[in-house]
């Protein structure tokens, strides 16, 4: 079982800012924050698989992600991509 560490969410920013592999170990509360793990997704395109699952499953979030990460469509949901 995976160990979530209890960050507050301005920790969390941090946190993820500095690291963004951080992301998997935030609350999944956190990182269910839109502006987090588009901040993260900015940052690496790979922090995307840490994004809470119904984030993973947003339409308008996935785009919004895309739009600022190009690459982004390389790791979206493939329901999104046709």
């Amino acid at each position: 079982m995976k160990e979530y560490r209890n960050y507050t969410y301005a920790e969390a920013i941090t946190a993820v800012q500095n690291n963004w592999h951080n992301l998997e170990y935030v609350n999944p509360i956190i990182n269910g924050y839109r502006e987090i793990v588009l901040k993260v997704v900015k940052q690496n395109v790979y922090a995307f698989q840490y994004a809470h699952e119904d984030l993973k499953n947003d339409r308008n979030f996935i785009l919004k992600a895309v739009k600022q990460q190009w690459m982004g469509s390389s790791i979206c949901s493939r329901k999104f991509t046709s």
